[in-house]
């Protein structure tokens, strides 16, 4: 081979290296640029908004401490008493939210056994049999003391208007259901104190009235199973009088 055909043939062996380089470079260019620009659009495509995930043991304490009650220690009373409901419709629920209520309609005079208050977002709820709860207000009144009784009452004031009685352990409210006379007897169930120290006998039917000496004799005795106290509906039917 002389040298002209060698000069040739390098000269072509050179060429064909340097279009395969370029070709090699051609298509990394290529695949950088595809990539960079599928990089570029995924910093801008809308993906919906972060929500960070919520382990079960979270979501259930965050339930928990939307219904568990704080206790209000300074509570200290067994039973509360219905009072001046002026036509409002109350029911206990079974989460202490005022908008879910369940359960029977309570009734003006009904009393009730609480295990205990608390608080909720700032707002007290007693806590009724059967884990039910029930917001308070001016329509729920603590009683002191409930004791069960067993006997009857007879009447001995003589007046006109007689012996009232009432829907509610209140003698100063609007509550009057009808009124026994001189010589009635009245069969009793329990006594009840409110907080603001009123003494008040139960009868059967579920009305209150006075307990002065000055107006009855009390033929009534304790029932000794205290435990036993617990009220459902009361009877909505006036007292009936026994001659």
């Amino acid at each position: 081979m002389t040298d002209k055909e060698k000069k040739e043939s390098h000269e072509t062996v050179e060429s064909s290296i340097g279009s395969i380089l370029f070709s090699i470079i051609l298509v990394a260019a290529a695949m950088g640029f595809v990539f960079g620009f599928k990089y570029f659009l995924a910093g801008r495509t809308y993906r919906g908004p972060e929500i960070p995930e919520v382990l079960e043991e979270e979501k259930s304490n965050r339930q928990e401490g939307r219904t568990a009650l704080e206790e209000d220690t300074d509570f200290k009373y067994e039973y509360i008493v219905i009072q001046g409901l002026s036509g409002k419709e109350l029911r206990a629920s079974e989460k202490p939210d005022e908008n879910s209520y369940t359960g029977s309609k309570l009734e003006e005079g009904q009393i009730l056994k609480v295990s205990g208050r608390g608080i909720v977002d700032g707002k007290f709820y007693y806590i009724l049999p059967g884990d039910l709860y029930l917001r308070d207000s001016k329509s729920i009144m603590p009683l002191k003391e409930y004791i069960l009784l067993d006997g009857y009452v007879t009447i001995t004031y003589i007046n006109s208007t007689g012996v009232r009685l009432r829907r509610w352990p209140d003698f100063d409210a609007d509550n009057i259901v009808s009124s026994a006379y001189v010589g009635d007897k009245v069969d009793i169930k329990g006594r009840v104190t409110t907080v603001t120290n009123t003494t008040a006998f139960v009868t059967k039917s579920g009305c209150y009235m006075t307990t002065n000496s000055r107006y009855l004799n009390d033929h009534t005795t304790v029932v000794p199973d205290k435990e036993s106290v617990t009220e459902s509906k009361k009877e909505s039917e006036p007292e009936k009088i026994k001659k």
